[in-house]
């Protein structure tokens, strides 16, 4: 189970350290797994332009002021903490979360999808949300207006998310209902954090709705808001959104059309180590060891920029076991992949790959980097030298 907050209140234009005040105190009143805050939460919403807001932005990078604020939470109460910012860089401003976990490195996401004024304001993003591996469960993030298109939620959910974390600054009536349908089609938990209050800017005149909420797997409301201010809180159990079975002959995924349609990111290349740690974070909850109770997930790029995945296998006759790795190696191989260009292995110990493991990446790699992850999220990357330094390959059969 992981416990969620939602944290719901009204930011105030060109009040950044009253705004960060309020952040570091609601903090304080929850003692959840995972904390959410509204969109632009450090800065208002309504500012006439972009150097008017730039004076309250803040460097992903500057460890003083909004930054240290989210890893002093997320270190002091040992949860994740998402919350949405006005982010500079260089000569660019946007409209961006930042995910800050107890083990430090906090992660960016820029929203993609601008919404009125915003436009005047703010550069788009370019990246897809991030995949972030916590507590065993894979979270992503959207923010606000990202609601829209559906498209982000059937991507990142064919990507293993379970959990969607939603920053929002919503003056629009459709959101929280629509949301009830993504949750079901993609079976999905969905979490809402939504700001309240009003503002206004020239002839523009914004009402913010509130009505945080937190939806289940089945589109069913766990917990919501009014227009009140304070934190929402549920627990929730992630592990339901595994199974993507709507009936016993039916499944939302499996039943797709892909001979007739498909849907993919633009470009599959862009996968960070960060993402492919979460995909074998998320296909570990898939593996059947009955015996050994280890669950493992494997992930890795080929080198055409292709994912795929495996978990281990265990069988009462042990020996025909077959260990994550090698299970997505044998998934590559069936897919036209030929190289391994990186590879992560989750489990809840950080385990390397066995010596069997080792010999068959060396097969279909180089020195590549394999990095392991464990259930607290923390990462080691060795390269392959390291761990397997005096290697038998197709050369020693030729002596």
């Amino acid at each position: 189970m992981v416990k969620l907050a939602l944290v719901q209140f009204a930011p105030k234009v060109g009040d950044r350290d009253g705004n960060l005040s309020k952040i570091e105190d609601l903090a304080y009143g929850t003692n959840a797994d995972v904390l959410v805050y509204p969109e632009l939460a450090t800065t208002g919403y309504a500012y006439p332009d972009k150097n008017s807001i730039k004076p309250y932005a803040d460097e992903a990078g500057d460890d003083e002021g909004f930054v240290g604020v989210m890893k002093k939470i997320s270190k002091e109460k040992n949860c994740m903490v998402v919350c949405g910012f006005a982010e500079k860089f260089e000569e660019k401003v946007f409209n961006s979360a930042m995910i800050s976990t107890p083990e430090g490195n906090p992660t960016v996401y820029r929203k993609l999808h601008l919404f009125s004024r915003e436009k005047k304001i703010f550069s788009p993003g370019v990246e897809p949300p991030p995949l972030i591996s916590f507590k065993n469960v894979i979270f992503t993030v959207l923010i606000c207006y990202d609601w829209f298109f559906t498209e982000l939620f059937r991507l990142r959910s064919m990507d293993g998310a379970q959990v969607f974390l939603h920053c929002a600054n919503l003056v629009l009536p459709w959101c929280q209902t629509s949301m009830r349908e993504r949750a079901l089609t993609n079976r999905v938990f969905i979490a809402t954090a939504n700001r309240i209050g009003r503002e206004r800017e020239g002839s523009d005149d914004y009402s913010f709705t509130g009505k945080s909420q937190i939806l289940d797997f089945k589109g069913e409301i766990i917990a919501s808001f009014g227009e009140e201010e304070g934190v929402l809180e549920a627990q929730i159990e992630p592990a339901d959104a595994i199974c993507k079975n709507i009936t016993k002959y039916d499944n939302a995924f499996n039943d797709r059309r892909g001979d007739i349609y498909e849907l993919k990111w633009k470009d599959d290349k862009k996968i960070s180590t960060a993402e492919l740690g979460a995909r074998a974070a998320a296909v570990k909850e898939f593996a059947y060891a009955p015996y050994s109770g280890v669950k493992i997930g494997a992930a890795l790029e080929d080198e055409r920029g292709k994912v795929f995945s495996g978990c281990n296998v265990e069988n009462s006759s042990f020996g025909i076991t077959i260990c994550a790795e090698r299970s997505a190696i044998t998934a590559m191989i069936a897919g036209g992949g030929k190289r391994i260009k990186k590879l992560s292995v989750a489990s809840d110990g950080g385990f390397i790959p066995c010596g069997a493991c080792l010999q068959a990446i060396a097969e279909f790699s180089e020195d590549i980097p394999i990095t392991t992850i464990n259930k607290n999220g923390e990462k080691k990357t060795w390269k392959l030298s390291d761990l397997y330094p005096i290697r038998f390959t197709k050369e020693n059969l030729l002596r």
